[in-house]
């Protein structure tokens, strides 16, 4: 059975064409792509979100409750079940609007010049910390 399949593979590789390098090569994407998912899914959940105008710290707000905020008369935001949206803004386009929920991906609108962004548990603990000498 072992045999068969090892036999099939290489019968692939020789109508394929391929050299050792293209396996190694395929190989070194293949590892890459699981790497980078396993990555993307082991990252904590964030727990809070900053959120910034004009570079500042307006607040920092937990998700775990449900919220409907104004920021500063330019922009209003919502906090529902673990997910941010900007649900009205002043700004022309309207793209952090349309952007919809998120509970991961940082929402900017660049012409209020606003960013909220999410923070994890073990995010905030390094930040905790303080260096002196």
């Amino acid at each position: 059975m072992f045999r068969n399949i090892i036999k099939a593979v290489k019968s692939l590789f020789l109508f394929l064409s391929l050299t050792k390098a293209d396996i190694i090569l395929i190989s070194i994407i293949f590892l890459s792509a699981f790497g980078s998912l396993f990555w993307l899914f082991s990252k904590d959940k964030a727990s809070d979100i900053v959120v910034r105008h004009n570079q500042e710290v307006l607040f920092r707000e937990s998700l775990n409750q449900n919220k409907v905020i104004d920021i500063d008369s330019l922009a209003v935001l919502e906090i529902k079940q673990g997910k941010v949206r900007m649900l009205k803004s002043t700004c022309k386009n309207q793209h952090c609007v349309h952007q919809g929920w998120s509970d991961s991906e940082p929402i900017i609108c660049v012409p209020n010049k606003i960013i909220i962004e999410f923070i994890s548990n073990e995010k905030i603990k390094k930040q905790d910390f303080f260096i002196t000498r």
